[in-house]
């Protein structure tokens, strides 16, 4: 069984649609088929994915640092990773200029990501592309 089918058993239905519809399309298209696959033979309508994610009866008054803001789920990815200017304001090294001696090792942070939907919890080098951040921000309005 492959890694993919390991991890798609550990979501529940609310999981899988917000999975469908925001992570289905990173993936390779043999990756694509094998997941589609998979959803099929656990009898998951995609016709429902939209009144799932409406639906989702996961309490947003319990969101923690290490639940998602979008789907709630606790399925989450902390990568470490440099610190950097990426000359951006706000964004990670770039935010600590004053703090960074030029020859002193750069710093190291956890960055924090969903796996079931693949919203950016936390990134400290602010890498996010423009538009997801626009789309982030609207969520944020809207909620």
């Amino acid at each position: 069984m492959s890694r993919i089918r390991d991890f798609l058993k550990t979501l529940d239905k609310y999981e899988l649609a917000y999975f469908y519809k925001f992570k289905l399309n990173t993936y390779m298209k043999d990756s694509q088929t094998e997941i589609l696959n998979f959803l099929e033979e656990n009898a998951f309508d995609l016709a429902e994915v939209e009144e799932l994610i409406k639906s989702n009866p996961k309490s947003k008054k319990l969101r923690k640092n290490e639940v998602c803001p979008r789907c709630l789920s606790d399925k989450t990815r902390e990568d470490n990773v440099e610190l950097y200017d990426t000359g951006r304001i706000g964004g990670g090294a770039h935010a600590l200029a004053s703090e960074i001696n030029s020859n002193e090792p750069n710093l190291e942070t956890n960055e924090v990501k969903c796996n079931v939907c693949g919203y950016w919890i936390s990134d400290p080098n602010n890498e996010q592309p423009i538009l997801l951040k626009f789309f982030r921000n609207i969520f944020k309005r809207n909620n």
